[in-house]
């Protein structure tokens, strides 16, 4: 399955490049005083994608 779609699928909105980037969190972010601050960590690579949230904790991967 294709990686934006995985991401899609938890409300992630990614590039789809490779690698580590940083986005909104979809748990937490509506809620937060700035909404726009990346606290999501997201690696891409050639099994799926994982992610990390710096602010509320919410971490879970797919494999592609």
């Amino acid at each position: 399955m294709n990686v934006i779609l995985l991401a899609q699928k938890h409300g992630i909105k990614i590039n789809p490049q490779r690698g580590k980037q940083k986005t909104t969190c979809p748990k937490c972010s509506h809620s937060r005083t700035h909404t726009n601050d990346p606290c999501l960590s997201v690696r891409i690579d050639n099994t799926g994608i994982g992610w990390r949230c710096f602010h509320c904790g919410w971490t879970g991967g797919e494999i592609a």
